[in-house]
């Protein structure tokens, strides 16, 4: 059995399809939280097990991104930037009050790029467990990102059960130690699209253009990340005007393992923003 989750719907957007958001009323003076999930999971995934903390604190707005779980499917490559422009739309759709972007993960890319495509559609930025840059420069890292590239292609055309195939592929590991609940989540996602997503996050690169955002921002650190470099995420912060750190003592899997641990660091990050814009 899952975590208890906030009221969800189908919110469709014009030409772009329809998905899963689950929303939570901002109190009075208070925030809406655009929660940005990470690579290959979900909004429920990553943040189901902070619902219950923020619940009275702050609105939520956490919607699938396109091609994981029940976002929106593609009829294109997965593009992050598709996913900024979505999001901010969601956002207006759903939110009432000021937007604050928080981003998990491939989250963060999402957050930034709905922050320098969209000015003015947001109030802040709190960056979880996320950098600038995934991947330095690697002119072999870029022919196995060609290839991979290529094989994406193929799967896009190919029939449902190949599809699935790879889907498999990506999330084995996942899927392995993962609970039943978790486990349906992650089989609802376009394979191909996890595949591009993946590809998008290597290319991302965001060192040169962040500082210029000047959004208020606040970065969560996790000290024992061994996906995301600790080291990436405060060069992150660097770059956003030395935003403050919010160090925690966990891995990448830090909402889904220890939201306890988690939360409360997230809460403070958010809180340190200025909680009553307007």
């Amino acid at each position: 059995m899952g975590p208890a989750l906030p009221p969800g719907r189908l919110v469709g957007l014009p030409g772009r399809g329809e998905t899963l958001v689950r929303e939570l009323p901002a109190p009075p003076g208070r925030p809406t939280l655009l929660l940005l999930h990470g690579w290959t999971v979900t909004a429920d995934v990553n943040w189901g097990g902070c619902y219950p903390a923020l619940e009275g604190r702050f609105g939520v707005v956490a919607p699938d991104l396109p091609g994981h779980g029940r976002g929106a499917r593609l009829d294109g490559p997965f593009s992050l930037e598709r996913c900024a422009d979505d999001v901010v739309a969601l956002a207006a759709a759903c939110a009432t009050g000021p937007v604050v972007a928080v981003g998990y993960s491939m989250g963060g890319p999402v957050s930034l790029l709905a922050a320098r495509r969209h000015p003015g559609a947001l109030a802040g930025l709190v960056l979880c467990a996320t950098a600038a840059r995934f991947v330095d420069p690697d002119p072999l890292a870029q022919l196995v990102s060609l290839g991979i590239a290529g094989v994406s292609l193929v799967a896009r055309a190919a029939p449902e059960g190949l599809r699935k195939s790879v889907a498999e592929a990506v999330t084995r590991s996942r899927l392995e130690a993962a609970p039943g609940w978790i486990l349906e989540q992650l089989r609802e996602s376009d394979p191909v699209a996890l595949v591009e997503a993946g590809l998008a996050l290597r290319a991302f690169d965001a060192t040169e253009w962040a500082p210029s955002l000047g959004l208020p921002s606040s970065v969560v650190v996790t000290e024992a990340d061994l996906v995301v470099e600790p080291a990436r995420q405060r060069r992150l912060a660097a770059l956003l005007g030395n935003a403050p750190t919010f160090p925690v003592p966990l891995g990448h899997d830090a909402p889904v393992r220890s939201p306890d641990v988690f939360t409360p660091a997230l809460t403070e990050a958010c809180n340190r923003l200025g909680a009553s814009h307007g």
